[in-house]
């Protein structure tokens, strides 16, 4: 299923700011197998919001698309 613009630029919001979140933790603030899975979340995180980095780019640069307006003839 295809995102429209607006839907792709609010995941892209919500990725970046649980990236935010996540870079914030510490290795102190959690065990070690817990912060080896934040830091995996974070590499994932970034992989995913590039694609969507991605699709936003080519949605802009496609351009609004217009449908003609057909008479009823």
């Amino acid at each position: 299923m295809p995102f429209n613009y607006k839907d792709l630029t609010y995941i892209r919001a919500s990725i970046q700011a649980y990236e935010g979140i996540l870079n914030q933790t510490t290795e102190e603030e959690c065990e070690e197998e817990k912060f080896s899975e934040i830091q995996d979340d974070i590499m994932y995180l970034g992989r995913l919001l590039a694609l969507v980095n991605q699709e936003i780019e080519e949605a802009e640069s496609s351009g609004p698309s217009l449908n003609p307006v057909r008479s009823k003839d």
